[in-house]
């Protein structure tokens, strides 16, 4: 079925099921293995920006490459298709929940949950970093190990920084404290060109939306798909904030 074969009622419906499977993956990463993880990204990606261009990442880029081949393989698939695709996916891996009730302030957003791998559940404790502190909501190791930090603008394996997962997972307090840090660059770009602000903005966070914004965070920065964080807003309480 091909976008000119919906109807614009069906199209709306269809973009309002589309965005409520992402927004339940972004609530519930752990019910996804990596696998469905990255074949979620590549049709989350082909929904919102159509065929993957650029080339591919090298040997040494695993993270990137590993995504950028999810995106690939479904290359020419029209809009509406990779859309359903992706709800179905969703759909036949958690048959039992229902979609629509998930809240849009999920504790993170499909850009980092499905382009990201999951942290494996049998990482040592000690063995845990601060990006693992913040994914993991944990405010008091993360505060142990931001003492020890020497720059909070370190980009993890996935291209991101402290502020972007704090921003993902909804953690103002965490945001709060790393914007003490005099090196902090709160318009930091993540591999796709995103700020933290793009990722509160996405998630549903306003409260990280106005911590970044208060801190003269940049409205008018575009990614890499040319999006700003009004943009990708999810609903009308963040747009609010962002226009302002």
């Amino acid at each position: 079925m091909s976008d000119l074969e919906f109807s614009d009622e069906e199209g709306q419906e269809l973009e309002k099921k589309f965005n409520e499977a992402t927004k339940f993956v972004a609530g519930n990463v752990t019910k996804f293995n990596d696998g469905q993880l990255l074949t979620l990204y590549g049709w989350y990606k082909q929904s919102t920006v159509g065929d993957c261009d650029g080339n591919r990442p090298g040997i040494f880029q695993m993270a990137k490459r590993s995504k950028w081949d999810a995106w690939n393989k479904v290359k020419s698939t029209p809009k509406d298709e990779a859309m359903e695709k992706y709800i179905e996916i969703v759909r036949s891996t958690c048959p039992e929940e229902d979609l629509s009730a998930v809240s849009v302030k999920a504790s993170a957003n499909s850009w980092v949950s499905v382009s990201t791998h999951r942290q494996e559940d049998d990482i040592r404790e000690e063995d845990k970093t601060i990006f693992d502190h913040v994914q993991e909501k944990n405010f008091e190791r993360f505060l142990e190990a931001l003492e020890n930090c020497t720059n909070v603008n370190d980009l993890d394996e996935n291209g991101l920084t402290l502020a972007h997962w704090a921003a993902d997972r909804g953690q103002d307090a965490m945001l709060s404290e790393l914007l003490k840090r005099k090196e902090i660059n709160i318009n930091v770009l993540d591999e796709d060109g995103q700020t933290p602000l793009h990722y509160a903005a996405f998630c549903g966070h306003p409260k990280c939306a106005k911590i970044l914004l208060d801190a003269g965070a940049d409205v008018t920065i575009k990614d890499s798909q040319g999006s700003t964080c009004l943009d990708v807003a999810c609903d009308d309480a963040i747009r609010i904030l962002l226009t302002k």
